[in-house]
């Protein structure tokens, strides 16, 4: 037996065990979804600790360099002119890749937290047409059973 719920939709008579089971595959397959957005922005987390360590080596690599090129008495004002050069460069380089990996990470956040608000609607909505089948399923016997009772009366 088939039924319209107005919307377009042919709702067919299902066992609420059935319902139960997909709704709650859905929302297992989601929160796995969930999940492994998660993981993803720990691992971006992760490269970006990563990559603070690594500019902190270069940043103690860097001043030791510095060091030994203002002891070097005959290539001193040239070697200084081209460390300012490299140093504005690589400031600018590290400030571009930080900014650049903020951007990423807020993008990432956005793109977690928009995929969650969809996930938890999908699973409202889930929820919603689980309560309906079940509203459903208790009409149909109800109107089942008043049938019955008619039938047994006649």
């Amino acid at each position: 037996m088939s039924a319209s719920n107005g919307a377009g939709i042919e709702l067919q008579s299902y066992k609420k065990k059935d319902v139960n089971d997909f709704v709650n595959g859905v929302i297992n397959d989601y929160e796995g979804k969930l999940a492994a957005k998660d993981a993803e922005i720990g691992d971006l987390r992760t490269q970006l600790r990563d990559l603070g360590a690594k500019y902190e080596s270069l940043s103690i690599d860097f001043d030791t360099i510095i060091s030994e090129a203002n002891s070097i008495a005959g290539e001193k004002a040239k070697i200084a002119d081209v460390l300012l050069k490299a140093e504005d460069q690589a400031r600018n380089i590290i400030d571009d890749a930080r900014i650049k990996a903020n951007e990423e990470i807020s993008q990432y956040e956005r793109l977690v937290d928009e995929e969650r608000r969809k996930l938890h609607g999908m699973r409202d909505e889930v929820r919603r047409f689980a309560d309906h089948a079940g509203d459903l399923v208790k009409s149909i016997q109800g109107n089942l059973n008043d049938t019955l009772d008619n039938g047994n009366h006649e």
